[in-house]
C-alpha cells in the first residue's frame, strides 16, 4: 500500500503490480475536510497507535486554526484600509496589522519547522519506506502573506505617524482657534 497526500486530500493506493488484477489500481482516498481524521486501517498498516494519531490531529487542527486567524485579521486590515483618511482608523489598522504579522510569522515558523522535522524523520518511523517530503503550497502561501503583512505594517506606520512625505490634513482658516483681533 502506498500513501499519497495532497493539499486537499490524502489516500492509500495499491500499485497495479501489487494488486491481484494488475490492470486496476485499488485504494481508498479521503477528500477535503476540516482537520485530519486518519482511518484505523492507515494506522494499523503504519504500526502507529491511535493516541499518537489523536495528538497529531489536534496539533494540526490548532495550526490550521491559526492560519484562519491570520487570514481573518488580514481581511479586517483590508477593510480598514478603505478608511485610512481617519487617523484613528489608521492607528487601529496598524495595531491589527502588527498582531496579524506576528501571528503570520509564528505560523510560518511552525510550518517550516514541521516540514523540516517530518522530512528528516519520516523514513526512520517506517522501516523500509522511502518517503519524499517537500515544501508544499501552504508554506509558500504563508510566506508571501507574512511578507506582505509586514510590508503593510511599514506602510501603515508611515501613515499613522505622518512620516516620509505623508502630510497632516490641512485645517481650513475658518477652523483655526486663533482669531485675529479687530
Amino acid at each position: 500500500m502506498r500513501p499519497r497526500t495532497s493539499t486537499l486530500a490524502y489516500g492509500a493506493f495499491v500499485r497495479p503490480s501489487d494488486a491481484f488484477d494488475s490492470t486496476v489500481a485499488q485504494g481508498e482516498c479521503l477528500g477535503p475536510q476540516l482537520g485530519y481524521t486518519i482511518p484505523a486501517t492507515f494506522l494499523s498498516d503504519a504500526g502507529l497507535s491511535t493516541e499518537l494519531a489523536n495528538v497529531a490531529e489536534t496539533a494540526l487542527l490548532v495550526l490550521l486554526s491559526l492560519h484562519l486567524v491570520a487570514a481573518g485579521l488580514s481581511t479586517v486590515i483590508l477593510v480598514l484600509s478603505l478608511f485610512l483618511h481617519s487617523h484613528a482608523v489608521a492607528i487601529i489598522a496598524l495595531i491589527i496589522a502588527i498582531v496579524a504579522a506576528i501571528i503570520g510569522s509564528i505560523v510560518f515558523a511552525v510550518d517550516v519547522a514541521l516540514v523540516i522535522e517530518v522530512r528528516n524523520n519520516i523514513n526512520s518511523l517506517f522501516s523500509g519506506a522511502d518517503f519524499n517530503v517537500q515544501f508544499g503550497n501552504a508554506v509558500w502561501m504563508i510566506l508571501s502573506a507574512m511578507v506582505l503583512t509586514w510590508a503593510a505594517v511599514v506602510v501603515l506606520s508611515v501613515r499613522a505617524c505622518y512620516c516620509c512625505g505623508v502630510r497632516r490634513p490641512k485645517v481650513a482658516p475658518s477652523e483655526t482657534l486663533e482669531k485675529l483681533p479687530l
